[in-house]
């Protein structure tokens, strides 16, 4: 299993556009892993988790290959994690070189609002798939089982449950919690690799979002339960209201065996 963890913040990126608070304003500073673009990971090279508003960035900057990419679950219908018109560029005219159709997994939602960039072009350019929780999906070497996480009030949120050769990885953005059927589904599952969003840092993450309390807290769960030993524990999904930069979120973390993302960070299993 590989997998690219792309972005790293919350919607208004790191620092946020525009935004002079200290945090914002040392990161510009500092540059390197203190310059953080809107979620996302792809796994295997051509399987990718959320449609970042910065998916430019991530293909000619951080080496995302969108030519070859095979296929894209969404998590949930908001703007930094579905910039669903982003889509429109894969019509011809814009992709010349794609030679398969892009297959996009998500809500009822995601599915809608992709087939409305799409139009007559679904089922060329792109398939579209309505995921439904707890039933897993097939893409090559791959295994993507969505789960549900409590994050809309209004809509269906998914994380993913993610398995190859192997080695099984949990991918969690954006939640603040999650039901007890999502619990019991991980009750048969040992994770290597756990990626969890920490948005809030060392405030309330409230229900939507996770912060350091909540992030141990589930650490602990995971581990109680036997899902999770000596596998990595690494937080991404942060915001700068969180006011806390790379090295301060380590410094934090480090005692709970956590590590902390970076923009283009790799991990190999």
């Amino acid at each position: 299993m590989h997998i690219k963890i792309l972005g790293t913040a919350a919607a208004e990126g790191i620092p946020s556009i525009y935004c002079g608070c200290p945090t914002c304003t040392e990161a510009r500073v500092l540059g390197g892993k203190d310059i953080r673009s809107r979620s996302s990971a792809v796994f295997g090279g051509v399987h990718l988790i959320d449609l970042s508003p910065d998916i430019w960035y991530h293909t000619n900057i951080l080496g995302l290959d969108t030519v070859d990419l095979d296929d894209l679950f969404i998590t949930h219908p908001h703007f930094d994690h579905f910039s669903f018109r982003e889509l429109h560029w894969l019509v011809p005219g814009f992709a010349q070189c794609r030679e398969k159709p892009l297959n996009i997994y998500g809500n009822k939602t995601v599915v809608d609002r992709a087939g409305e960039v799409l139009g007559a072009q679904v089922g060329k350019v792109a398939n579209l798939h309505e995921l439904e929780p707890f039933k897993p999906v097939r893409v090559g070497d791959y295994t993507f089982t969505p789960v549900i996480a409590l994050h809309m009030a209004d809509d269906i949120c998914f994380n993913y449950v993610v398995q190859s050769g192997g080695w099984t990885a949990l991918y969690a953005c954006d939640f603040g919690e999650y039901p007890e059927e999502t619990w019991d589904f991980f009750k048969t599952t040992a994770f290597d690799v756990v990626i969890s969003e920490c948005t809030a840092g060392p405030k309330s993450g409230g229900k939507a979002h996770m912060g350091y309390e909540k992030v141990f807290a589930m650490k602990k769960r995971l581990e109680e339960m036997g899902c999770f030993s000596d596998g990595m524990y690494v937080l991404t999904h942060f915001s700068h209201n969180a006011n806390v930069l790379h090295q301060q979120i380590a410094d934090c973390v480090a005692s709970e065996g956590i590590q902390v993302a970076y923009d283009g960070m790799e991990i190999s299993l």
